[in-house]
């Protein structure tokens, strides 16, 4: 009990108040080391990231460099490459460029007339297979016309004059407005001669009557029956259309076309017009 007294004395002589002060001067100091501590470690990380900074600002600054002295040797190429291609641009202003094409074209078209060339003289060479047998055919019809008279060759032609007359005056109608006929005479010496006879709108005329254009297109037509009478493999064509109108020129054009449709024989044609040569059925066309 006398202890419990002793240390009620004690605690009655303690102020209380200036203890609590202590505390709280205590307790302010310890959080104003807190903050300092707080701060400090701040200040370090701060530092820190300071110095990152500064290492990568030196990298960046090595980079720019870097950067810089490439943009230097850019440029120094850029120039020598602008300088080159204005020299190449000056070169290119001397070339003659329309020459270049027009002999590229000349030798595309020289390649193609050599390959054409080189064709048309296979086929050559069958035709004069093909002319040596007609040759042989021509010696024995000769040897056979001297056999026998004209007369007797005309009268054996006379069986084949109708149906030669309708297939030239199937070809003439769709060029010309005449039609022609034949048939055979005895003249004045007796001797029997082939008569050809025009009919048109002027009546009925000799055949000199017809003018130089209008006898081409009937050599033409005669030239087309024949070849289709006997079926002849091969028809060559050397400048048929001379001295004809444009609109006549036409014609010939589509009656050759039509020709040339229905028959399977080979076609060659030695022409200067544009209009022949134009047209499509041709499997070659060869300028020289």
């Amino acid at each position: 009990e006398k202890d419990i007294e002793d240390i009620k004395l004690v605690l009655h002589d303690i102020d209380r108040k200036e203890i609590e002060k202590i505390y709280d001067e205590v307790q302010e100091l310890q959080a104003k080391e807190k903050s300092i501590d707080m701060h400090i470690t701040n200040l370090e990380g701060e530092t820190k990231k300071l110095e990152e900074y500064k290492e990568e600002s030196t990298k960046y600054k090595m980079q720019i460099e870097n950067i810089e002295k490439s943009i230097k040797e850019v440029e120094s190429t850029k120039l020598k490459v602008e300088r080159g291609k204005a020299d190449i641009e000056k070169q290119l202003q001397g070339i003659d460029y329309a020459g270049i094409l027009e002999l590229e074209k000349l030798n595309t078209k020289m390649k193609e007339s050599y390959r054409d060339i080189d064709s048309l003289v296979h086929e050559f060479k069958d035709v004069q297979i093909q002319v040596k047998q007609l040759q042989q055919e021509e010696e024995v019809v000769n040897n056979l016309y001297n056999i026998f008279s004209k007369e007797l060759l005309l009268l054996v032609l006379q069986d084949h004059l109708p149906v030669l007359s309708d297939i030239i005056n199937s070809y003439l109608a769709q060029v010309v407005e005449y039609q022609i006929s034949f048939s055979l005479h005895k003249s004045t010496t007796d001797k029997l001669e082939l008569l050809a006879q025009i009919f048109d709108d002027k009546g009925e005329r000799d055949v000199k009557s017809l003018s130089g254009g209008q006898r081409v297109i009937l050599k033409i037509v005669w030239m087309f029956a024949i070849s289709s009478y006997i079926h002849s493999p091969v028809l060559f064509i050397d400048e048929t259309i001379n001295n004809l109108d444009a609109d006549t020129v036409a014609k010939v054009s589509d009656m050759l076309e039509d020709f040339v449709k229905s028959k399977s024989m080979k076609l060659y044609a030695v022409t200067h017009n544009q209009q022949i040569q134009d047209m499509k059925f041709w499997d070659k066309v060869i300028e020289i």
